[in-house]
């Protein structure tokens, strides 16, 4: 049976899937293969790795259900051969089965190791899957990205649509694409381009394409200003048959571009069959309707100029300068310094609405004279009226009746005239761009100042994508439930800190920390109450260690803590005040019931306990299922797992309700030990 990763070349994560396998498959005897089900998110459980024939064996035992004849009992032998099946109930709810091609029984022995390996494969599997997952995602964007540089570049709406239509495709799958847009009366939407991939859409013309504000499902988008996915459009009784075409089972997906609040037309996706778009669908299609309606925007605008090519290089200058920097504060300034030159003006701010106050601070800013501030907005009502209306405001200073606070502003900086700009991505304002001329006073044009307002919310795109991918980048680095370094940040430190030891010859400490009792709390109370106590514990070991101390949540409730330049003495010493700390807190849930929580822990040293960092996990991953196995509730050196009677090791307490000689890995298993 093939990985499921699909054939050709295997990726590092697959490649080490495959090795953790292939060293089961040797220890156990197991040549029939090795298979992992997990479960699916939905109520079944989904093939998630399989070497050898044990998969095929078992999706024929399960009546075409893989995995699900669980009425085997663990090591029970079927023809042809012997099945060992292991549960991994906190690693996707799911098992791991382990197969012999002959009637040879797996033994007690056989299955403790299996247990063991079936955790370590089943974490390393939703590892790489989370991994592809977030390198999925990020392609999207990249490409999404790319289609609205591209965007920015065209100069008609007719090129929009066509762009759409063709570069869509990169990241969702579709069988026909229209693009509409709205005429200027408010009424028509009017096709500018669509693709039609198979022949039941062939039969479309621009003109039986043509529909009006509130007529069919694209009306009624354009109407509400809301995406729409409809699972089965046949026998959606809000759509109108478009004529010359034929009744067909369809998905469709429709996302309105949207332009400073207002519907600028329709992205409209089909796909033959039945609930065929998915969440992340429409989460792409809503940020490259974004950029669309920008584009479409733009195209109309630059189209009645007489300086089309320098506001279209101001614009791509703009759009172009996320791939600059990734600092928020040296982006805010290149954008500044970016519209100063298109306006023509001397100096220019950029100010960030921090979400949920009434604060408005600089991000950057371009040109002499222009300070940090944090403003409150319920200061200054002129600003305030600004950003609801979510339209430009001139400041003259030698006008009559001027805002007494703005006044005062531009009196400290030598503003004669002060141009203020909401910045709006998404439908939503997320600043200001001020504008300051100081040599002689300025007044705009309506046009003029409808270049300005679409240089404005080319900013607040750059802006917001530039946080959405911060935020995205940091959310892939961070275990939403504690706060912690996840397990892909743990190898990527890992690998650098190993590296630096190596380079400077300082010791390294790798702490490997397994909870002890902490199940009982999630059977007895709930996983709501189980990620409460995660997170409290996260907070009482990240101040119960040193500030450069790396804390990472390795998986359930293991965790790991890397203490570069720290030599055995010192990282011992460290481990015990942890275990200290954590042995005297009590954690309330919500119902009002105290617990406490003991730990086992595990310790290695660069480089006497490893030189790689698989290698210093693994060793500490055995010294603390040392521990367990002496009942929990201590710390172990790694190189004392040649010397049980190691002087250094302080006395393990026994957990209450622990068998001090059971198994730790079977103690997972079964909640009554």
């Amino acid at each position: 049976m093939a990985d499921p990763g699909g054939p050709g070349p295997l990726g590092p994560g697959r490649a080490n899937l495959a090795a953790l396998a292939a060293e089961m498959r040797a220890v156990l005897a197991a040549d029939a293969g090795v298979a992992v089900y997990l479960d699916d998110g939905e109520g079944a459980l989904r093939l998630a790795y399989g070497d050898g024939t044990i998969g095929r064996r078992l999706e024929a035992r399960g009546s075409g259900r893989p995995g699900l004849d669980l009425s085997l009992d663990i090591g029970r032998a079927g023809p042809p051969g012997a099945t060992l099946i292991v549960p991994v109930p906190d690693i996707g709810g799911g098992f791991v089965a382990f197969g012999r091609s002959r009637h040879h029984a797996f033994s007690r022995d056989d299955r403790a190791v299996a247990r063991v390996y079936a955790r370590r494969l089943a974490s390393r599997i939703a590892t790489v899957e989370a991994d592809e997952r977030d390198a999925h995602w990020t392609r999207e964007l990249d490409a999404i990205l790319r289609i609205g540089a591209r965007l920015t570049r065209l100069a008609s709406v007719e090129e929009v649509g066509q762009t759409i239509t063709a570069e869509t495709r990169q990241v969702i799958d579709y069988h026909n694409c229209r693009v509409y847009v709205l005429e200027e009366n408010g009424i028509d939407l009017t096709p500018v381009a669509f693709r039609g991939e198979i022949g039941a859409y062939r039969g479309e013309t621009y003109e039986a394409l043509r529909c009006k504000v509130g007529e069919g499902l694209t009306g009624l988008v354009a109407a509400r200003g809301e995406p729409l996915v409809v699972p089965d459009a046949a026998n959606d009784p809000r759509g109108i048959q478009i004529p010359g075409t034929e009744v067909i089972d369809e998905s469709i997906l429709l996302m309105p571009m949207v332009y400073e609040g207002r519907v600028s037309g329709v992205i409209v996706l089909s796909k033959l069959g039945i609930d065929q778009f998915v969440t992340d669908d429409v989460r792409l299609l809503h940020i490259l309707s974004d950029q669309a309606a920008v584009a479409i925007a733009n195209s109309r605008l630059l189209a009645s100029r007489d300086k089309l090519v320098a506001e279209l290089r101001a614009l791509l200058d703009i759009s172009g300068s996320g791939n600059r920097t990734r600092d928020e504060g040296a982006l805010a300034g290149l954008l500044a310094r970016r519209i100063a030159a298109a306006v023509g003006v001397e100096a220019c701010a950029i100010l960030r609405w921090a979400e949920g106050t009434t604060r408005l601070q600089t991000l950057g800013s371009y040109g002499a004279g222009m300070p940090r501030v944090s403003l409150d907005l319920l200061d200054h009502p002129v600003l305030r009226r600004a950003l609801r209306e979510r339209s430009p405001i001139v400041f003259q200073a030698d006008a009559a009746g001027s805002d007494a606070a703005e006044l005062s502003r531009m009196r400290a900086r030598g503003d004669r005239t002060l141009l203020v700009l909401p910045l709006v991505a998404s439908g939503s304002v997320i600043g200001v761009a001020e504008l300051s001329m100081r040599t002689r006073p300025r007044t705009y044009t309506a046009a003029e100042l409808d270049y300005c307002v679409t240089l404005a919310n080319h900013t607040a795109a750059v802006l917001e994508n530039a946080w959405l991918l911060d935020r995205l980048r940091r959310a892939a680095d961070v275990d939403p439930v504690t706060g912690l370094a996840n397990h892909r940040q743990l190898q990527e430190r890992l690998v650098q800190e190993v590296a630096r030891a190596s380079r400077t010859g300082q010791p390294l400490g790798v702490v490997m920390l397994d909870l002890d009792g902490f199940k009982l709390i999630n059977d007895r109370y709930g996983h709501a109450a189980g990620d409460l106590v995660l997170h409290e514990l996260a907070a009482t070991m990240r101040v119960s260690v040193r500030t450069n101390d790396i804390v990472a949540r390795y998986g359930g409730d293991e965790f790991v803590i890397l203490m570069p330049d720290t030599p055995a003495r010192e990282a011992r010493a460290a481990t015990h005040r942890l275990l200290a700390a954590l042995r005297g807190r009590s954690y309330r849930l919500a119902n009002g019931h105290e617990v406490s929580v003991g730990a086992s822990v595990g310790l290695a040293i660069y480089p006497g306990d490893g030189l790689s960092p698989g290698a210093l996990l693994s060793a500490a991953d055995r010294a603390m299922y040392a521990v367990k196995r002496r009942g929990g509730g201590g710390a172990r050196l790694a190189r004392g797992d040649e010397h049980p009677d190691h002087p250094e090791d302080p006395p393990v307490p026994r957990d209450r309700g622990r068998r001090p000689d059971a198994d730790p890995v079977q103690q997972g298993l079964h909640p009554d030990a």
